[in-house]
């Protein structure tokens, strides 16, 4: 980066009005500013939960949520026409292109939940296994005596 890159940069930041424009990585280009026709519009939120977001957008274009969406893989996005993209927009927010009136279900899973759920279970498996091989173990001599004294 130079000097000039970087005064470039803050005079775009300076210049940028958050209820029409957003900043976005990836889609759009890198750090590309993407202004928008007409002023921002609040998205009908449908219900909201610890993992879970369902929205609606209510016009077509770039719809920014005021989660980190961005920031942590994890984080999906699907529409009734199947996955959206989701990019960092501003920084440190997530961006999705949407149409007016899509509704958007947005999901959070951590990346390796699955692999340590499964990793738990064959270790819970493993653990059963070796305690009912020690107590056969502990049987078998009870009932070989208990048979020789029948005998």
């Amino acid at each position: 980066w130079s000097m000039d890159a970087a005064r470039d940069v803050l005079r775009k930041i300076d210049a940028a009005d958050p209820g029409r424009s957003v900043t976005t990585d990836g889609e759009a280009g890198p750090a590309a500013a993407v202004q928008a026709a007409e002023a921002a519009h609040a998205a009908a939120v449908a219900s909201r939960g610890p993992n879970r977001l369902e929205v609606t957008a209510p016009v077509g274009g770039w719809l920014v949520v005021s989660e980190r969406l961005g920031l942590f893989p994890g984080w999906s996005a699907t529409t009734p026409d199947g996955a959206a993209r989701i990019v960092r927009a501003d920084g440190v927010l997530g961006a999705l292109r949407v149409q007016a009136g899509q509704p958007l279900l947005l999901r959070y899973e951590p990346p390796h939940l699955r692999a340590g759920l499964g990793a738990l279970a064959c270790m819970i498996l493993g653990i059963v296994g070796w305690e009912l091989r020690v107590r056969r173990r502990r049987e078998r001599p009870e009932a070989a005596q208990a048979a020789g004294e029948r005998a």
